[in-house]
């Protein structure tokens, strides 16, 4: 009767793991590059907020405008994201994970044309980095 309960036990972590696994490949969605930082003009929502329904390369300085990451980073790592606008740091944040799940997609909420410090024409580069190493990165053209 034991040795039934430890079968049935170790079947469902089986198929734990397998679903995990199976998320985790999934990241954002599966339609974006894994690596990359996307921007949008719509504010991201619900279950496509991890894949930009139009994303965007070229932006007016004062319009709204919305990142999306998607890239792995490893159970308990820290993930450091930095803004620059034509090479010159605006704004640097770090993102920690849990112990037992990295990161894999962001959809940020955050008007960055409105709350990042600086904002304005110029090329902005968006780079998320763990220990050191880029993981990911995205370019925009921002015009006055």
């Amino acid at each position: 009767m034991f040795a039934a309960h430890r079968s049935v036990r170790r079947m469902v972590a089986a198929t734990l793991v397998v679903l995990a696994l199976a998320a985790a490949s999934a990241g954002c969605g599966g339609g974006n590059q894994p690596g990359t930082i996307l921007f949008q003009s719509d504010l991201p929502s619900g279950n496509a907020a991890c894949v930009p329904a139009k994303a965007v390369t070229t932006v007016a300085a004062s319009a709204d405008v919305y990142a999306t990451y998607d890239f792995k980073s490893k159970p308990g790592a820290t993930v450091s994201v930095e803004i620059t606008k034509d090479g010159t740091s605006l704004l640097k944040v770090d993102l920690p994970s849990t112990t037992t799940a990295g990161l894999d997609c962001l959809s940020d909420t955050t008007n960055l044309s409105k709350d990042v410090p600086g904002w304005g024409a110029g090329k902005i580069k968006v780079t998320a980095t763990e220990n050191g190493t880029e993981i990911a990165s995205g370019e925009l053209t921002v015009t006055p």
